[in-house]
């Protein structure tokens, strides 16, 4: 081969074509990573300012609990003891909750490899897991029953007949279960508004993946 069809064949040779769909995905990845660090961002910036006021009811109940126990026996309450001590419990928890999430919060790492990113981003942002659906049920049926035992003692048994406190407790129990009801009705509504559609985004895009690397299996057999 002589120098001259060398040259001809080098300039013949060109850069390969970038598929539309592969520079598609690559924008709307883009745009996920920034939707994300902004509502994380945001998220984070709502716990800061969460947390003190949890840990200030928390002390508040703590040092409630603690002079209930200096008090002279005979004036103990049991039933009022517990309330505070059981609410100091859940805002401490609470408030160490808050703190673990703020702690996973700054360790995000947006630039770890894509799958591993999407896998971790998907648990971030669903609505509730399984511990922490466990972990909110057992802490509203204790602050439930410990309440209940409260009501009982500070306002049924002073102020209602006895054939008629069994009619007060129903009453509470319904009350109660309304309450946690709107509780999660408002917490599923701000995760569909502040987390699904990302979630949405996010579970596209692994599924776009699979399709990819199933379609690269494929032409690889063939």
């Amino acid at each position: 081969m002589n120098l001259n069809n060398l040259k001809n064949r080098c300039q013949t040779v060109k850069a390969p074509n970038i598929p539309q769909d592969t520079r598609g995905s690559s924008q709307s990845l883009d745009g996920l990573i920034e939707k994300l660090k902004s509502q994380e961002a945001e998220e984070a910036h709502c716990l800061r300012k969460a947390r003190p006021l949890w840990m200030i009811a928390a002390a508040a109940f703590l040092l409630w609990f603690v002079l209930s126990l200096c008090l002279p026996s005979a004036t103990i309450r049991p039933a009022r003891l517990w309330f505070g001590g059981v609410l100091a419990a859940v805002y401490l928890v609470n408030a160490i909750l808050i703190g673990r999430k703020l702690w996973q919060l700054t360790r995000i790492d947006y630039t770890e490899s894509l799958r591993s990113f999407l896998d971790k981003a998907e648990l971030r942002h669903r609505f509730m897991g399984p511990q922490a659906g466990w972990l909110a049920g057992l802490g509203l049926m204790v602050l439930g029953g410990v309440s209940g035992v409260y009501f009982h003692d500070a306002f049924l048994r002073r102020y209602v007949d006895p054939e008629h406190q069994a009619l007060g407790i129903a009453l509470y129990c319904l009350g109660y279960l309304l309450v946690c009801a709107a509780g999660f009705t408002f917490t599923y509504r701000n995760w569909k508004r502040d987390k699904a559609p990302l979630l949405a985004e996010i579970r596209k895009m692994k599924l776009e993946l699979m399709t990819n690397d199933a379609d690269a299996s494929s032409e690889a057999d063939t």
